[in-house]
């Protein structure tokens, strides 16, 4: 008996022709779908690869530089031809249903390559014939395409036309089908692309990988006279080392690493460098693993590695030292990291700017959306070397030096304790006395030096510390009547209107109460509150009743477990000791301690004073001296409270 298959079917049966055994091999890997097409494309990509291969290691290497080079227009020329393929295969796919006695009037159908039609024409993937005049195809009834006519005309019969169902169609839908590509055809287009593209040495990523490698070497070429021993010559005409701390690049070694950049992702203009605007995000990774390169090389460079090199422990009290003299003057160092805060600062403004220079200016004042879009996506691409520029300068001078000063507004914070607050003193007002007059001293001395960028996050660091500190300390305030709450709450007021005039000459357009999240600002209006509360006024209540109390004040949510358990210490008899006694600290060292190692630290803290507490008060039950016995029993209730809803 004699039975129809189908011409897929036979083909698929059949064995692969030996010089197709390695596509055979690669896609039975991945896939059991037969497609002839696939097989084709498969070897074609396996045989591209090698030539490149073979071009790139010719003669060692010679033209290697030379063929790398063409990878931008062989993208883009690869790019457009798999662009018009989508337009063939989306025309075959529109004709599928074709009537079978209609063979003249009908254009194309999907066959076995997706319009198989291309096998009967002289192209080998489009399936156009030539009819211009001359040609010997001439036909006046040729296509009309956009008004055009462009002496093609599409093969008339697949070659596997019955394979397919059969129905009805009109020549007037293969020209209005030509742009709607479907889903399906980018699927296609898509997967072939992906082949071409190419893994295991096959298809472009040999003259990618090459082309990768040598724009590589290009970008990273500037780096290499950057962060230099800093050597100088002495009179004699003899080098010597003149500083322990490298040479910062030069506003040229910058201009150097802008014309690279530009000049690499100029590659991806069509116009400029012969590519396709989709390379911009690929080359785009290239300058970011440059800066990478480039902000360890800096890190390496900046007085705080240096001071690591040499043995000095950049954590300790020697960081005063190495950032800031004892006047409040900049030393060596401290002058040294501004100057690289500056050049990295100017090398984000670079790299910001760089995508709208290379994509968008040249074409100005005729911008397309699509020189829009391309600078939009290098932003994006762009946006880890910009993080990661941020990350270093926050890290290594920025941290480092906002701690110093923030030893210094610890400081001036403690003198608090030296009386201020006493009901018989008559002293002005002590923020406007210490902090308000340092403030001005670091906006004019540090802040004006640095970035607004940096001059901002430094400004919001000092801010927020300078707010817990000053909190934690009055917390700690013993013994603390109405006068002193008074001027507390005068000096809050002073306070919080000091530091909005600081982070305005940061350059800040933030205000106070936007700075970390609100949090800061949140604890210092609520700091207004709590001082005046007074649940031990009713001798009556017991310890859990003034917890509950506590616990139901509108302040609580705002301050820290820490502060609210310290200011009850105020409350407390003779016997209980302070936290920083019962440790044997300066005031100030317990402060930072508290703000450096969390609020867990102190609740240990204050249990043990409780502790000792109730020893003390056993031995001397007749002379606890003044102060409300309950606080002890209130603390150790309160205090897991509020370290379990902190958490």
């Amino acid at each position: 008996a004699v039975s129809r298959k189908r011409f897929a079917d036979v083909v698929a049966a059949s064995s692969c022709p030996d010089k197709f055994s390695q596509a055979a091999t690669e896609l039975s890997k991945n896939s059991n779908h037969f497609s002839l097409f696939d097989y084709f494309w498969k070897q074609f990509c396996i045989i591209l690869g090698a030539r490149i291969q073979r071009l790139l290691k010719f003669e060692n290497g010679a033209l290697g530089e030379d063929v790398a080079a063409l990878y931008p227009p062989i993208r883009a020329s690869a790019s457009e031809m798999l662009g018009r393929l989508a337009g063939a295969i989306q025309a075959g796919s529109a004709n599928s249903n074709v009537d079978g006695s209609d063979f003249n009037n009908s254009i194309s159908e999907n066959g076995i390559l997706g319009g198989s039609n291309m096998l009967l024409t002289d192209s080998m993937f489009l399936g156009w014939k030539d009819t211009s005049p001359g040609s010997g195809n001439y036909d006046e009834s040729s296509i009309v395409y956009g008004g055009n006519n462009l002496g093609l005309t599409y093969a008339n019969m697949s070659a596997d036309r019955w394979t397919r169902s059969i129905g009805p169609t009109k020549e007037e839908d293969y020209v209005s089908s030509v742009h709607a590509f479907s889903s399906s055809t980018f699927s296609i287009v898509n997967k072939e692309w992906s082949v071409l593209q190419g893994v295991g040495g096959s298809g472009l990523q040999p003259l990618r990988d090459a082309f990768l490698d040598a724009s590589t070497h290009r970008l990273r070429k500037p780096l290499r006279t950057f962060f230099m021993e800093n050597v100088s010559v002495d009179e004699d005409g003899i080098a010597m080392v003149s500083s322990n701390l490298p040479t910062i690049p030069s506003s040229y070694d910058l201009s150097l690493v802008e014309k690279v950049i530009l000049s690499e992702l100029s590659l991806a203009d069509p116009r400029e460098g012969g590519g396709n605007f989709c390379m911009a995000s690929m080359i785009s990774s290239n300058v970011v693993d440059m800066v990478r390169e480039l902000c360890n090389e800096a890190r390496k460079a900046t007085s705080l590695a240096v001071s690591a090199d040499d043995g000095i422990n950049s954590q300790g009290a020697t960081m005063d030292f190495h950032y800031v003299r004892s006047d409040g003057s900049l030393t060596e160092n401290l002058s040294h990291d501004l100057k690289l805060a500056d050049f990295m600062n100017n090398l984000s403004t670079l790299i910001k700017k760089a995508p709208e220079k290379a994509f968008v200016l040249p074409y100005r004042p005729a911008v397309l959306p699509q020189h829009e879009e391309c600078a939009r996506k290098c932003a994006t691409s762009l946006t880890p070397a910009i993080r990661e520029i941020d990350k270093l300068v926050d890290s290594f001078i920025l941290s480092p030096f906002g701690r110093t000063l923030n030893k210094q507004m610890s400081a001036a914070i403690s003198k608090m304790h030296a009386g201020a607050y006493l009901e018989d003193s008559d002293r002005k007002s002590f923020v406007q006395q210490h902090v308000g007059v340092l403030l001005d001293t670091i906006a004019v001395n540090h802040l004006s030096s640095l970035p607004q960028s940096y001059a901002v996050a430094l400004s919001a660091k000092i801010a927020s510390h300078t707010i817990y500190s000053f909190i934690s300390n009055m917390a700690l305030i013993r013994p603390l009547g109405e006068n002193g709450r008074l001027r507390i709450t005068q000096d809050l007021a002073d306070i919080e209107l000091c530091l909005e005039q600081f982070i305005l000459s940061g350059g800040s357009s933030s205000s106070l109460s936007q700075m970390d999240g609100g949090r800061p600002y949140a604890e210092l209006r609520a700091a207004r509150q709590m001082i005046y509360w007074n649940g031990f006024d009713d001798k009556t209540a017991s310890p859990v009743e003034i917890c509950k109390g506590i616990l139901r004040e509108p302040w609580i949510p705002n301050v820290r477990p820490s502060t609210v358990l310290n200011f009850l210490f105020s409350f407390a008899p003779d016997l209980l000791s302070s936290p920083h006694e019962s440790k044997n600290k300066k005031i100030d060292e317990y402060v930072s301690m508290l703000l450096e190692d969390g609020e867990t630290n102190s609740w240990i803290i204050t249990m043990a004073c409780c502790d000792a507490f109730y020893q003390r008060e056993s031995v001397s039950a007749a002379n606890v001296g003044t102060g409300d016995r309950r606080v002890a029993n209130v603390l150790m209730q309160l205090g897991q409270e509020l370290l379990r809803r902190r958490k």
